[in-house]
């Protein structure tokens, strides 16, 4: 038995970190904005015994958007791009005792995209 007390919680990072900006200039009957994020989540243990092979490290992600939307927000046009430093980062790591080998999800690779938005 091992004794976890006082240790950090499996799947808890010590800091979660996310922040978001949005800078919007009114052009008549649209507006026309462009904004980012970046979260952050430093290194934790996957596994509920704290195994050292659960250790997924801390990363940093950023991502942009922009965009045109009427001023009523009856529609909306934007492009966005998520992680867009490309980083490449763990979600979880666990140890399989039958194989004995670390498995990994890894986090999703830079996507980009549109976003076609409208109501009646």
């Amino acid at each position: 038995m091992i004794d976890l007390s006082g240790r950090q919680a499996s799947g808890a990072p010590k800091w979660a970190l996310t922040g978001s900006a949005e800078y919007v200039h009114s052009a008549g009957r649209a507006e026309v904005y462009l904004g980012g994020d970046v979260s952050y989540r430093s290194d934790f243990y996957a596994a509920v015994n704290l195994d050292p092979f659960s250790r997924v490290p801390g990363y940093a992600l950023v991502g942009l958007h922009g965009g045109v939307r009427s001023a009523d927000n009856r529609w909306d046009v934007s492009l966005w791009v998520r992680n867009l430093l490309d980083k490449d980062y763990y979600n979880t790591r666990s140890v399989s005792s039958a194989y004995g080998v670390v498995l990994a999800a890894l986090g999703d690779p830079r996507l980009f995209g549109v976003t076609l938005k409208g109501r009646i």
